[in-house]
C-alpha cells in the first residue's frame, strides 16, 4: 500500500480551519485535515454547537489579521455555493479600563467610540450592575 501524499495538512477544522482547507484545495493542492473530535462543534472546541461567533476582536492584531483574511475565504464560499453562510453582526467586549485584554482591542479599533458602564446598560438592558467604572466598544465582525 502506498503512503498518500499530502501538500499541506490544516490542524483544526473550526471556522477558520475550513476556510484555510478550501483555500489550499481550491489553489490545486492535496489537503489532509486533522481535527481532535469526532463530531464538528464538539464539546470543547472554539465551534462548540450549531452557531458560531466570528470575531476580529482579540487582543492580539496578528490573529485579528488571519480571522479578516479567512473571513474573505467563507466569503469566497459563499459566491461559490451561492448561499449565506456566516451573518454580520456586533459584539460588545467591555470591562475594567487596566484590562489589557481591552487595550489591546482598543488600540486596534482607534475610531471607534469608548462607552461606559451606564450606556453599555442603557443600550443592553440584559447587562445589570455594570460596574461604572467599566468601559466598552462595540465592532462589527466583518
Amino acid at each position: 500500500m502506498e503512503t498518500p501524499h499530502y501538500d499541506t495538512a490544516v490542524v483544526g477544522l473550526g471556522c477558520a480551519g475550513l476556510g484555510i482547507s478550501y483555500y489550499f484545495t481550491m489553489k490545486g493542492c492535496k489537503v489532509i485535515g486533522l481535527e481532535k473530535n469526532s463530531d464538528s462543534g464538539a464539546m470543547g472546541t472554539s465551534s462548540y454547537g450549531f452557531t458560531r461567533i466570528w470575531r476580529v476582536t482579540h487582543a492580539d492584531k496578528l490573529r485579528n489579521d488571519m480571522m479578516r483574511e479567512s473571513l474573505k475565504l467563507w466569503r469566497e464560499i459563499e459566491q461559490a455555493v451561492g448561499k449565506t453562510l456566516l451573518e454580520n453582526g456586533a459584539i460588545l467586549n467591555f470591562g475594567h479600563p487596566d484590562s489589557e485584554f481591552l487595550k489591546g482591542i482598543f488600540s486596534q479599533f482607534p475610531d471607534d467610540p469608548v462607552i461606559d458602564g451606564d450606556e453599555i446598560m442603557k443600550k443592553y438592558p440584559a447587562f445589570k450592575n455594570v460596574p461604572k467604572d467599566y468601559i466598552g466598544m462595540v465592532t462589527d465582525t466583518d
